[in-house]
């Protein structure tokens, strides 16, 4: 406005104004710049971050806690022995009564309980790898919940105190280092240890 003396031209003579002068610009830009920093006005070390909340592909209704799941791993186990056990006897019994079946077919239950203790093991593994990378050595909670839809993602606190899995993709810049930075992390302080060795380079 202050080189238009006030008024108020065409966006078109602004964006010509702009592309005929672009020297100029760039060269006001860095003296203006420059004398901010002079006058300790500016920082070019500042960062800025900001987040936002994105729903995970999972819900919490289809999550275990790592107590939990060790009750559940060694309930299963026992009934997996139980219906081993029957499944002999079933097959001994079926061996006398149908002579042309081989009395090897898996029981539909017994398969759908080793299916289920399979997930149940992925899942108390992929907790433990997460909880020892987290906290090294140290005990994991029973009340640690994990989902089997997307072990990658976190129970997150939602508006109106609900809670839901979710992701919380950060975005990051660095004047001084020209750089901008997005990073996909289900948990804070992941982004915050990654942006201080970038940034020394």
């Amino acid at each position: 406005m202050f080189i238009a003396q006030m008024n108020c031209p065409n966006f078109r003579v602004l964006s010509d104004f702009r592309k005929d002068h672009g020297d100029f610009f760039q060269d006001c830009f860095k003296q203006t710049v420059k004398l901010a920093l002079e006058l300790k006005l500016a920082s070019l070390g500042h960062i800025s971050l900001d987040g936002s909340k994105f729903k995970a592909n999972s819900s919490k209704h289809k999550a275990m806690s790592y107590g939990h799941l060790q009750e559940k791993e060694q309930a299963l186990n026992a009934e997996i022995a139980d219906l081993t056990e029957k499944a002999k006897r079933c097959d001994q019994d079926e061996d006398k009564a149908y002579q042309d079946k081989t009395g090897y077919e898996i029981p539909e239950d017994l398969k759908f309980k080793q299916e289920r203790l399979a997930k149940i093991k992925a899942a108390k593994k992929a907790l433990e790898q997460r909880e020892e990378q987290l906290n090294p050595g140290q005990a994991i909670d029973d009340k640690k919940q994990i989902s089997f839809a997307d072990t990658e993602a976190r129970i997150m606190g939602k508006k109106g105190g609900s809670f839901d899995y979710a992701y919380m993709p950060r975005l990051a810049s660095m004047p001084t280092c020209k750089s901008l930075w997005l990073s996909m992390s289900a948990k804070t302080p992941t982004i915050n240890k990654k942006l201080r060795p970038r940034c020394k380079r």
